[in-house]
């Protein structure tokens, strides 16, 4: 009895939020906006990360001098820094591939201010 009591109010609660949803959405394209700003900007941020860790890998090569263990370390870590760089950097372009293919723009051009009668 309880558990149909609870589901009639729960589906009569929501009935309102259905009929009104189509209302106003701005705030669904506010937070799209914000999404697609921050995915555009996740990938410069891994790049970075990447290209550090193949410098630290270059500056372990060459600070090895004849220890082969430390320079085998430093082939290693330019190594991944260029695999990470390769996949990142797909990774930026798929996501500008899929932003270009929805039309999610973050910068949609200015409409020209109409003048009034």
């Amino acid at each position: 009895m309880i558990k149909k009591f609870l589901s009639v109010a729960i589906l009569a609660g929501g009935f309102p939020g259905v009929a009104f949803a189509a209302v106003n959405t701005a705030w669904l394209d506010a937070t799209m906006t914000v999404v697609v700003a921050f995915l555009q900007k996740l990938p410069a941020f891994f790049v970075a990360v990447a290209a550090i860790y193949f410098l630290w890998g270059v500056l372990k090569f060459v600070a090895a001098g004849d220890n082969e263990e430390a320079r085998v370390a430093g082939k290693k870590s330019m190594i991944w820094g260029i695999i990470g760089i390769t996949i990142m950097l797909s990774f930026w372009g798929i996501i500008e591939l899929i932003v270009g293919a929805l039309d999610l723009d973050v910068n949609p051009p200015s409409t020209p201010d109409l003048p009034t009668p």
